[in-house]
């Protein structure tokens, strides 16, 4: 599964729709990142089609996302 746009699906749904979409990256870009962009942890979580939970964060400001 293309992890990018599961990444995008959750951000849509975190946010509340296409218009309030959250921009999300996987620990592995945050990590391969040369600067610090703001990145808010929001943990752990299981994307649709992937075995696996991926680290997640968020660009900006993610206080008033659900971390579960």
């Amino acid at each position: 599964m293309i992890v990018a746009q599961r990444l995008e699906e959750t951000g849509k749904q975190l946010g509340g729709g296409a218009q309030d979409t959250i921009i999300l990256v996987s620990g592995a870009i945050r990590a391969a990142l040369m600067e610090d962009y703001g990145l808010e942890p929001l943990g752990l979580r299981k994307l649709r089609g992937r075995s696996e939970e991926i680290e997640v964060f968020a660009l900006g400001e993610a206080s008033a996302v659900d971390s579960g």
